[in-house]
């Protein structure tokens, strides 16, 4: 009976040490590191969304999961909520491995080529349209699916009028990376992988690995490839010159 006892008290020690082994094992996850190129310097992306909420950054938006490392100008890229959206752009709270700060680079294109309407809308004219008027001053902008046809007149406050947007103008990844290709961007740098959709513009984000005779210090550009108008731009998303190291 005794020696029943033993083996049963063992085997549960084992299976509990097993059990705690696994949930170590599970709960363990590797820190994401961002190391400038040719210095050394580095700095975790813990450390670095810890900066970027005691800045600017967290005073205006909250970060997003989506980041990444630009090795070149040792800097973090976390996409960012802003509370207060602007126009054709897709903010980014970019952190300086070296100096330790952080500022937000807004990354905005032109602004999008709208359907042709007569200027100074009237809300009969957004109806017959088929959009709806909506105002800006209470913070609500057009929805995803939408797009601004112009401002409704006869407002205190800038009133937009939001339609659907067509069905037709839309793009997948594969056809914006077409557009890309045929336009000034692949003359300059060549595509990557990583890219993003930006819906209030309705643009597509694609990363460019420029050639080292268009490269410019500080900047981390990136093909915009516009829905509506098919059409593709280079976005150099610069932010400013670093100050000097003491």
């Amino acid at each position: 009976m005794k020696t029943k006892t033993k083996v049963i008290v063992l085997l549960a020690i084992l299976g509990f040490v097993l059990i705690s082994g696994c949930v170590e094992e599970k709960q363990e996850t590797p820190e994401e590191f961002c190391i400038k190129t040719g210095t050394g310097e580095k700095l975790s992306l813990t450390e670095a969304k810890q900066i970027a909420l005691a800045s600017e950054c967290g005073e205006q938006g909250t970060l997003k999961d989506t980041h990444m490392c630009n090795e070149d100008t040792g800097t973090w890229w976390i996409d960012l909520d802003p509370y207060t959206e602007r126009e054709g752009c897709n903010p980014a709270c970019v952190i300086n491995v070296i100096t330790k700060q952080a500022e937000i680079n807004w990354r905005c294109t032109g602004a999008i080529e709208p359907p042709p309407v007569q200027e100074g809308l009237t809300t009969e004219e957004c109806a017959d349209a088929d959009g709806r008027v909506v105002n800006t001053a209470d913070g609500f902008t057009c929805d995803e699916n939408e797009i601004s046809i112009g401002e409704v007149g006869g407002f205190a406050y800038l009133h937009l009028c939001c339609v659907p947007f067509p069905e037709s103008k839309k793009l997948t990844i594969e056809e914006a990376m077409e557009i890309a290709q045929n336009s000034e961007c692949t003359e300059k740098g060549d595509l990557t992988e990583e890219y993003v959709y930006n819906p209030n513009s309705k643009t597509w984000w694609i990363d460019l690995d420029m050639k080292e005779e268009f490269e410019k210090e500080y900047c981390h550009p990136a093909c915009v490839v516009y829905e509506f108008t098919k059409t593709a731009e280079i976005n150099w998303r610069c932010m400013g010159a670093l100050p000097p190291v003491e």
